[in-house]
């Protein structure tokens, strides 16, 4: 129910300003001795509002794309993407998948298409509505010519727009109505910083099944740990550190897991990220070897911007 996400940054879309500077990176990935280079290069119109963003992996697993993204007037909310993929065998282009999004009210509505012999063939839907305590979204599925609800999530929100309840519903076809299947309950403390996730499971009855739990520690390092409910007990799965080295501009992040044979807790991940005004420099990424009882570099990112401070170069 909980969702907790690692980020290890390659490329991502980002936003449409630092888009239009970003015009290529190039990432070599080696692995089990196998080496290939991935290139990303990107173009705005921007009378016409369209990004053109070409995908080119090169080694044992080539593989080519090449993505159209539409924008509207404004140039900020996305309206259509379009991905093609390069076919070597008849050195054409080919349909790979579709999004649609329309925007009324409060409500987002987008439509993702698949290909099936170069034609575009509706596949899933998915509704956002906001108010102004609430977000709810609901996913379907197209089938038999008709869209067929799926799955609903709805989350409630305090005064400051943060989340004190999220529900997640799924659809029952034979009673034709929402079940509720599981919950997560957010509690903040008096300064408003929030302290705790409780995530439920429905069984017989409602069981805490899952918590996080977010605090500051003797150092002044922001911490977050997640706990499974086993056994009667609240066992700690994992935590991560959170450290901001204010004289030297650098942020260092240190997860640690649960090792389920000694039931304590292992160096895993490591993270050191230098910042110059407030812009990120450099980026090193570490896993814990445990033959070596010592940290392994896995990556070094480093970041290039121009005069008016836009990010247009990524270099390991």
């Amino acid at each position: 129910m909980i969702k907790k996400i690692i980020f290890f940054l390659f490329f991502s879309i980002i936003s449409l300003a630092q888009q239009v500077e970003l015009k290529s990176v190039e990432k070599v990935i080696i692995n089990d001795k196998e080496k290939s280079t991935i290139s990303i290069s990107q173009n705005y119109d921007k009378k016409t509002r369209k990004l053109e963003v070409l995908y080119i992996e090169k080694g044992l697993n080539p593989y080519t794309s090449k993505t159209f993204i539409q924008y509207d007037k404004d140039g900020k909310k996305e309206l259509n993407n379009e991905e093609y993929r390069y076919n070597p065998s008849t050195q054409k282009w080919e349909k790979d998948n579709k999004t649609v999004t329309t925007y009324k009210n409060n409500k987002e509505i987008v439509r993702t298409y698949d290909a099936k012999e170069n034609k575009w063939n509706e596949y899933m839907k998915y509704e956002n509505e906001n108010t102004r305590n609430s977000h709810t979204s609901i996913t379907y599925s197209f089938q038999n010519k008709k869209w067929l609800p799926l799955t609903k999530t709805y989350i409630l929100l305090n005064k400051n727009k943060e989340n004190t309840l999220i529900e997640d519903y799924t659809w029952n076809k034979n009673n034709k109505k929402w079940e509720l299947e599981a919950k997560s309950v957010y509690t903040y403390n008096q300064d408003g910083k929030l302290k705790e996730i409780v995530g439920y499971k429905k069984e017989n009855n409602w069981i805490a099944n899952q918590k996080l739990k977010y605090y500051t520690d003797e150092n002044g390092n922001k911490v977050y740990s997640n706990f499974l409910f086993e056994d009667g007990k609240w066992i700690e799965q994992d935590r991560t550190v959170l450290e901001e080295d204010k004289l030297n501009n650098k942020k260092i992040t240190i997860t640690q897991k649960l090792n389920q044979e000694t039931k304590k807790l292992e160096n895993y991940y490591h993270s050191i990220e230098t910042y110059k005004n407030d812009m990120i420099e450099q980026e090193l990424v570490y896993f814990w070897d445990k033959d070596k009882k010592d940290w392994k570099k896995s990556n070094e990112q480093n970041y290039f911007y121009n005069e008016d401070k836009k990010l247009i170069r990524k270099q390991d």
